[in-house]
């Protein structure tokens, strides 16, 4: 004789919840309400903040090849700022007549002071070669454009670049602090 039910059934969370009515709309109101609460304290928005932990440094070589620029720049540069602390990687082009080196920095650390060990070790190389120029230690920023204000008519470039100018201004005495401007003609 068969009852209908299974033995995997009955032991099933499926089969509980059949057998309890109740328990799943209850657990479902409970997740419900959790997600809701949760969901209110997650921070939103449109613009978040970051920033690139990197410090950047170029050195032109004018004349020499790639192979010269790694031997006399890149390995040299490396050396000097691989044992700072802070540095999580070292990363480096060799082009033609320029050396970028960059030094990716550990997340949380105080990057105004590590920029600055590493200029000091920069500083301290003196075995570049002596074409090369000096060497410039960049603490990369990142700009995020928040506005583009594009403006067009039939009357010439002056009288375009004058609205704009005037545009500008205006928007320049709304904002507490001056902003890069980038012009397109």
């Amino acid at each position: 004789m068969s009852t209908g039910a299974t033995p995997q059934s009955d032991h099933s969370a499926i089969g509980w919840m059949i057998r309890h009515g109740v328990a799943p709309n209850l657990l479902m109101f409970a997740c419900l309400i959790g997600g809701l609460l949760i969901a209110r304290g997650i921070k939103q928005e449109v613009f978040p903040d970051f920033e690139l932990d990197i410090v950047t440094i170029t050195v032109p070589y004018p004349g020499a090849s790639p192979e010269e620029v790694e031997r006399g720049i890149v390995l040299v540069v490396e050396e000097a700022i691989r044992g700072t602390d802070g540095v999580k990687e070292v990363t480096a082009t060799a082009r033609e007549g320029v050396a970028v080196i960059q030094a990716e920095l550990f997340e949380g650390v105080n990057r105004q002071k590590v920029y600055q060990e590493i200029q000091q070790d920069v500083n301290r190389i003196t075995t570049l070669p002596e074409d090369a120029e000096e060497p410039e230690v960049v603490l990369t920023a990142r700009w995020r454009e928040v506005l583009n204000v594009e403006v067009y008519g039939n009357v010439g470039e002056w009288a375009l670049r004058e609205v704009v100018e005037q545009v500008r201004d205006r928007l320049l005495m709304r904002t507490p602090t001056s902003p890069r401007w980038h012009f397109r003609a």
